[in-house]
């Protein structure tokens, strides 16, 4: 309704203006044809803009269509990816279930047997967590709780709960200047999922590195708090960095430690959901650094 009533306006807007310069070209007494190329002009530009006011709505909807199947095509992609990654373990662990009980085994063979399915157990837990916390980064910031953090506390915390899982991983936390103001190392964030994203940064860093061993080097400048996250481990492919943040995609590393693909997508949405930036440099066989950027306080 609104679209017919701003049209009509427009046509009668245009329609008394040429019956206005008609008139006003009689009066004056001007040749026919040079009247008829006079009015020519302004029916012209009026019916461009015209054209152009009705044909935005259709514009409009056309690209909303195209969000909309982009969207569509990319949660088909994603519960795809998803069924595949729980369909592989639960697989295991029913067939490592069903061998176990085809016939009476020893009291060390079922210890085998359960130790598999446990492990088999936590993978599925792992990535159960993973895509309820890739879900929970995905909100708007508005719905995520924020409060001012200081980063080598947050780093701290994560460097804890990847040694109680892990023990022979080792951290090394650098601070590559004095901190002369707290506020120079805080931020405004969501506790949980900033100590998520440097957990996986720095599981990362010791999975795959034969010394297991993980870096982060933590500086500031004026506006920014940076973070960088370095190991010397296997280092990562070229043509796997465009694809590093897409949820499941595991590139030639794959077959060098477990992993299901949820991790660095994960930190990107967080580093995103903060407004920070990331960047990664990696060189193959020499190790990789992820640099994280923040506003500070």
């Amino acid at each position: 309704m609104k679209i017919n009533n701003r049209l009509t306006l427009c046509f009668f807007l245009a329609s008394m203006g040429l019956v206005c310069s008609c008139l006003l070209l009689e009066k004056l007494k001007i040749p026919a044809a040079a009247c008829a190329l006079i009015l020519l002009i302004p029916a012209l530009v009026s019916g461009y803009f015209i054209a152009r006011k009705a044909s935005r709505p259709v514009s409009e909807m056309i690209k909303k269509v195209d969000r909309l199947e982009s969207t569509f095509q990319a949660r088909k992609l994603f519960v795809s990816n998803a069924s595949h990654e729980f369909r592989t373990p639960l697989s295991l662990l029913s067939t490592e279930l069903q061998l176990a009980l085809m016939k009476r085994r020893s009291p060390e063979e079922y210890v085998t047997v359960i130790e598999l399915a446990l492990k088999d157990t936590q993978r599925l837990v792992k990535l159960a967590n993973g895509l309820l916390d890739l879900a929970k980064a995905g909100y708007d910031q508005s719905g995520i709780s924020m409060k001012d953090v200081r980063l080598d506390e947050l780093l701290s915390d994560a460097e804890a709960s990847l040694r109680r899982s892990n023990p022979e991983y080792i951290i090394n936390l650098l601070f590559m200047q004095e901190i002369e103001n707290d506020d120079y190392i805080s931020v405004h964030g969501n506790q949980y999922l900033l100590t998520l994203a440097f957990l996986n940064l720095l599981e990362n860093g010791c999975k795959f590195s034969e010394d297991h061993q993980s870096t982060v080097s933590i500086s500031y400048d004026p506006e920014n708090v940076i973070l960088r996250f370095s190991d010397n481990g296997i280092g990562i492919e070229p043509e796997d960095i465009p694809k590093l943040y897409t949820p499941f995609y595991r590139g030639g590393n794959k077959n060098f430690a477990d992993g299901n693909g949820i991790g660095l997508a994960l930190t990107h949405k967080i580093i995103l959901l903060h407004n920070g930036r990331i960047d990664v440099h990696s060189v193959r066989g020499e190790g990789t650094m992820f640099s994280l950027l923040f506003r500070h306080k």
